[in-house]
């Protein structure tokens, strides 16, 4: 990769994200990845949690973060991201190298390379050492065209909205288990309720039909107890006639 030595290390304001979590002293990760920027490198700040990262075609992550700070899931994550051909580096200063004690995990993962900015980066900006500072950015930038800026630890994960959450949650086979479970009551609850208004359906059709057959019944005995009575009626005559004539 080539580097452009007449970088403008002064990066203009209106560059920096209006939300950025980078400025927190001292990572210089905002220093580097607007740098980036300014290079027209597909840069890009993950704000998600490392189970969401794209591990089947993996690029470039740097972050500042001591690897003892990561869950044992994302020291995981981190070492299937190396295995695929990713690149993982954790960049600091003086200070957190001589406090770094995780080397079970430097010597689990050997592919992840640490760099030493102390001499580079100063208050939050990249020093304008020309030399140290592109030989810095060649290294970080070269190898991959996706280079990730992990913007989830450096302040933005006490502040992550639903989605984020929901997506966490569901890469977990617990989460999708639940989930399942979950959609597998509504399919439940929807079929029990089809169900019932169908009965419910079929039982007042029946009761409106008998409803509506129920009158001509009624119409259809009354016609019968009057013919009846006529009939009746007729008999008494006829015999009170006889009667009548024989006398």
């Amino acid at each position: 990769m080539s580097i452009n030595k007449n970088i403008d290390f002064d990066v203009p304001n209106e560059l920096a994200p209006n939300t950025s979590t980078f400025s927190a002293q001292p990572s210089g990760l905002k220093a580097i990845y607007l740098i980036g920027k300014q290079l027209k490198i597909d840069v890009k700040r993950w704000v998600l949690p490392f189970q969401l990262l794209p591990i089947d075609s993996p690029g470039t992550m740097i972050a500042y973060l001591p690897p003892e700070k990561y869950s044992d899931t994302e020291k995981d994550i981190i070492a299937e991201w190396l295995g695929n051909g990713g690149r993982f580096i954790v960049i600091g200063n003086e200070t957190w190298f001589e406090a770094y004690s995780d080397q079970s995990f430097l010597e689990m993962n050997e592919d992840i390379e640490l760099y030493n900015v102390s001499d580079v980066i100063n208050n939050n900006g990249l020093k304008k050492k020309e030399e140290k500072t592109l030989s810095l950015l060649a290294d970080l930038f070269y190898g991959h065209d996706s280079i990730y800026f992990d913007d989830y630890h450096n302040g933005i994960k006490d502040k992550r909205s639903f989605s984020v959450l929901f997506l966490s949650f569901i890469r977990y086979p617990w989460g999708q288990f639940c989930l399942s479970g979950l959609v597998a009551l509504m399919v439940g609850l929807f079929g029990y309720r089809l169900r019932m208004d169908r009965y419910r359906y079929n039982q007042n059709e029946s009761l409106t039909t008998h409803q509506q057959h129920y009158p001509s019944r009624i119409d259809s005995l009354t016609s019968l107890f009057r013919y009846i009575d006529s009939y009746e009626l007729s008999s008494d005559i006829a015999r009170n006639y006889h009667k009548f004539k024989g006398n």
